[in-house]
C-alpha cells in the first residue's frame, strides 16, 4: 500500500515572515513518528516558497515542497505564470493545480496534485499523480 500524502494548500495566506514561524510550529506539531505514516507537502503561496524551501532544509524537515500552480510551459510570455523550470529549481516537488489559468486546465480534479521532475534534457515534465492514498498515477 501506498504512504498517503497530505498536503497543506497555504492559498493566499501568510507573508514570508508568517510563512517561516508557521513551518517552525508546524515541525513541533508533526514529528518523526506522524511522517513515517504519511507524507507531507507544504503549499505557501509562490512569494513565500523561498523562505520554506530554506527552513525546510537547515531544520531538516522531511516535508515536502509545493507549488499552487504551475504553468504547462517551460517559459515565454505568460505573464502572472510561474514556469516548472522555477519550481524545480526552487526543491518544489508538487503542485496543486486544480483550477484554469489562461484557458489551459492543467488537473482534471481538486484533488489531484502534479509531480514537478526534471526532464531527460534539463527541462521539466509535469506529471499527475492523486493526492489520495493508493490512487495510481493518471
Amino acid at each position: 500500500m501506498r504512504k498517503p500524502l497530505i498536503s497543506a494548500n497555504w492559498k493566499m495566506n501568510h507573508n514570508h515572515f508568517e510563512a517561516i514561524q508557521t513551518v517552525q510550529k508546524l515541525a513541533y506539531l508533526v514529528g518523526k513518528d506522524e511522517l513515517e505514516a504519511a507524507d507531507v507537502s507544504i503549499h505557501p503561496p509562490f512569494t513565500d516558497i523561498r523562505s520554506v524551501q530554506t527552513v525546510i532544509d537547515s531544520d531538516k524537515l522531511g516535508y515536502g515542497l509545493g507549488a499552487q500552480h504551475c504553468h504547462f510551459e517551460e517559459k515565454g510570455a505568460y505573464t502572472g505564470e510561474v514556469s516548472p523550470v522555477f519550481l524545480a529549481k526552487l526543491g518544489v516537488k508538487y503542485v496543486i493545480g486544480a483550477w484554469r489559468r489562461v484557458g489551459c486546465r492543467v488537473a482534471t480534479r481538486p484533488s489531484e496534485v502534479i509531480g514537478v521532475n526534471g526532464g531527460s534534457e534539463g527541462g521539466t515534465v509535469v506529471d499527475r499523480a492523486r493526492s489520495w492514498a493508493g490512487a495510481p498515477p493518471a
